[in-house]
């Protein structure tokens, strides 16, 4: 059995057994698991005497369902449900068009896992990620999970479409966002371009940050301290550290039984398959200034990573029992200059 295939039984035993709406719990305040999804009846969403709270965080609790068991084939339904929605009801809120932003990029994901970019994918969903972000930076101005999408969501489309000049503009913006997770976004992004540079500031961002593992270590994402360490694993890996790969991991594996993690098959699967990858430029693949092949924090299963056992109506609600370690803290390392990404 090869890596790619080793990887797709891994993922396909993770979500065996996703239940119906019609067995699913009802309370909405729950935390999202693995094999179950509590889905909005249609019916529901059209009655105007349902329209309000209890089911806007019901629509919300069934897209972070969606987020934890990769249910890629149920999430056009619930987009639609959304839509029809935000269409039909004046006063519904902005965060569920960021929700629908941050599911955009969720499909997309799927684009990646081929011989080559499945375009089709990517320009199907491109309207939502760019419009979606520019709507979302504009009504949820301190939002500040909203300006974090926008300022990463446009410097992907200028780093993958270009121009490329707009995309390092974007992101070295990221970073800078005051008490927002910025800095911990950043680095996915920096982390897959095919340079050098990019990808030892991605590392130097990751280290040490005091964003992710303090302030958000949330209910709406109590995992994401391993998903940062798979992405800084990744990292260490591309650039021919093996050791630290390896020590990372260690770091979030044992996380990982601290906090009751249900993907750990997955640390196993980094471990044989990081240290084989070989990569080269993507602009042959349609992904610009970006690597190929992307990144495995890139895949079609990395929204789950984090997002598995978060509550909806949450964000921002710190974990009681912090990230052991959060305390080692360093400053934002200063911005890098990547103008020979841009240069004609």
């Amino acid at each position: 059995m090869d890596n790619k295939s080793r990887l797709v039984v891994l993922v396909a035993a993770a979500l065996v057994g996703v239940v119906s709406c019609d067995d699913s719990p009802t309370d909405v305040r729950a935390p999202t698991e693995v094999g179950v999804v509590r889905s909005v009846p249609v019916t529901r969403v059209e009655d105007p005497s349902e329209w309000g709270a209890e089911l806007e965080l019901a629509l919300e609790a069934e897209f972070w369902d969606l987020i934890t068991n990769s249910d890629h084939e149920a999430y056009p339904a619930w987009d639609a449900k959304v839509v029809g929605y935000q269409q039909a009801n004046p006063d519904a809120p902005a965060r569920l068009e960021l929700l629908r932003t941050a599911g955009a990029v969720f499909q997309t994901s799927q684009a990646f896992g081929g011989e080559n970019v499945d375009t089709r994918l990517v320009l199907q969903q491109l309207p939502q990620i760019i419009g979606g972000a520019a709507r979302v930076h504009e009504s949820l101005p301190y939002h500040l999970p909203a300006q974090v999408f926008y300022h990463n969501n446009t410097a992907m489309r200028g780093l993958m479409l270009g121009p490329a000049a707009e995309g390092v503009d974007h992101l070295a913006q990221l970073v800078t966002i005051p008490g927002s997770e910025g800095r911990a976004a950043a680095p996915f992004t920096y982390g897959m371009i095919n340079d050098e540079v990019a990808l030892q500031y991605a590392i130097d961002l990751n280290e040490g940050c005091d964003t992710f593992v303090c302030n958000w270590t949330s209910r709406i994402a109590p995992f994401k301290p391993i998903g940062q360490l798979l992405m800084l694993a990744e990292l260490y890996a591309i650039a021919g550290d093996m050791d630290a790969m390896s020590a990372t991991l260690d770091r979030a594996d044992a996380l990982a039984v601290q906090r009751g993690w249900p993907f750990r098959d997955r640390i196993v699967t980094l471990r044989e398959v990081l240290p084989t990858r070989t990569y080269e430029s993507g602009a042959s693949h349609g992904v610009g200034v970006f690597r190929w092949p992307m990144p495995f924090y890139a895949n079609e299963v990395n929204c789950s990573n984090c997002h598995v056992g978060g509550r909806a109506g949450t964000s921002g609600q710190s974990l009681e029992e912090q990230y052991e370690g959060h305390y080692v803290t360093t400053p934002t390392p200063d911005p890098v200059d990547l103008s020979h990404l841009t240069a004609p």
